[in-house]
């Protein structure tokens, strides 16, 4: 049995199985925290609007809280794991 080959296996393994880190602010873009979050205006504004002219468009009349539900169910998690991710890659490149 050839234990570098078993080592190279597990760690193979292993890394597999570890969850990634999320992609969170670290010291270096914390001083860029009022542009990311500028950035990330930029992209919630057009998105809501967007959205809210496209139920309109559609003649979709919602309340306004289940308009807002819909518009948040769509924003945040496309927000938490894409947008945000993205910006912070762009943040950290660019120190």
């Amino acid at each position: 049995m050839d234990v570098k080959r078993v080592r190279a296996d597990l760690q193979s393994i292993e890394m597999h199985l570890t969850p990634e880190q999320p992609d969170v602010p670290t010291e270096e873009t914390d001083m860029n925290r009022p542009l990311f979050a500028f950035a990330l205006f930029l992209f919630v504004w057009p998105a809501v609007t967007v959205l809210s002219v496209a139920l309109e468009i559609a003649g979709i009349e919602l309340p306004i809280a289940v308009r807002t539900f819909l518009t948040s169910a769509i924003l945040v998690p496309s927000m938490v794991f894409a947008v945000a991710p993205a910006l912070n890659r762009i943040f950290a490149h660019h120190h």
